[in-house]
C-alpha cells in the first residue's frame, strides 16, 4: 500500500511537472512572441520620429530638429570637449531668382541645393534647413580650418552644378558662415557667430565663405 501510495505521488509530481513545463514553454513563446511586437513598434516609433524630423521639400533635417540637436551638441562639448564646427549659409539672391523663375522652380533649386550639400558633406555631418533659403549644419569631430575647408567644398558643389530653366543654364550659388563651438556657448552665441560670418561673406561680395573665431 505504501509502494502504491508512493507510486501514485510520483505519477501525480511527474504530471504537474509536465504541465508546469508546458504552461513555462508557452509562456516563453508569448514572451518571444511580444518581444518581437515590442522591437517592431520601436522600430516604427523611430521611423515616425526620424520622417517628423525631415523637412519634406529638401529632405534634409528641419528647423524643429536643428534646435534639439544644436543644444544636445553644445551639452556634450561642453562636458566632454573636443571640436565641433557649426556653419550657416544662404543661397544668394534667392528672392531675386524665385521671383523671376517662380516658385515651382524656386523650390526645385531649394532641393537641388540640399541634394548637392547632402552629397558634399559626411555621413556624420547633420544638415539642416534652418528656414527659407538658409540651411545649417553641424560638423562633430572637425576643427575649424577643416570645417572652412568643407564649406568651400559646398560652396564650389554648387557653384559647378548645373541649373537649368527652359533649356537654359542658371547660375546658383551660396554664401557660408562657419564658426567653432566654445566653453561657455549657448545656442544663441554659438549662432550668432555664424550669422555674422555668413553676413560677412555676403558683404564681401557672396560665393563665398567667412570664418568667426
Amino acid at each position: 500500500q505504501v509502494k502504491k501510495a508512493i507510486l501514485r505521488d510520483t505519477e501525480k509530481i511527474v504530471a504537474e511537472s509536465e504541465s508546469f513545463r508546458s504552461k513555462v514553454t508557452i509562456a516563453e513563446d508569448n514572451l518571444k512572441t511580444a518581444g518581437k511586437r515590442i522591437k517592431k513598434l520601436e522600430e516604427e516609433i523611430e521611423k515616425v520620429k526620424e520622417a517628423s524630423a525631415i523637412d519634406p521639400l529638401t529632405e534634409v533635417y528641419n528647423r524643429g530638429y536643428f534646435n534639439r540637436k544644436l543644444q544636445e551638441s553644445i551639452d556634450y562639448f561642453i562636458r566632454y570637449g573636443g571640436k565641433t564646427s557649426f556653419l550657416m549659409l544662404d543661397i544668394d539672391h534667392f528672392k531675386h531668382f524665385n521671383d523671376t523663375y517662380g516658385h515651382q522652380v524656386g523650390d526645385k533649386v531649394l532641393h537641388t541645393v540640399a541634394s548637392l550639400i547632402k552629397q558634399n558633406s559626411r555621413k556624420t555631418d547633420f544638415i539642416f534647413r534652418y528656414g527659407g533659403e538658409e540651411f545649417s549644419a553641424i560638423l562633430p569631430n572637425t576643427n575649424l580650418k577643416d570645417g572652412k575647408e568643407l564649406s568651400e567644398l559646398l560652396r564650389i558643389g554648387v557653384q559647378k552644378h548645373v541649373f537649368k530653366y527652359k533649356g537654359k543654364p542658371v547660375s546658383v550659388n551660396i554664401s557660408l558662415g562657419v564658426t567653432l563651438f566654445k566653453q561657455g556657448d549657448s545656442m544663441e552665441k554659438c549662432i550668432g557667430r555664424a550669422d555674422k560670418a555668413l553676413y560677412q561673406a555676403k558683404a564681401n561680395g557672396r560665393n563665398r565663405v567667412e570664418v568667426m573665431y
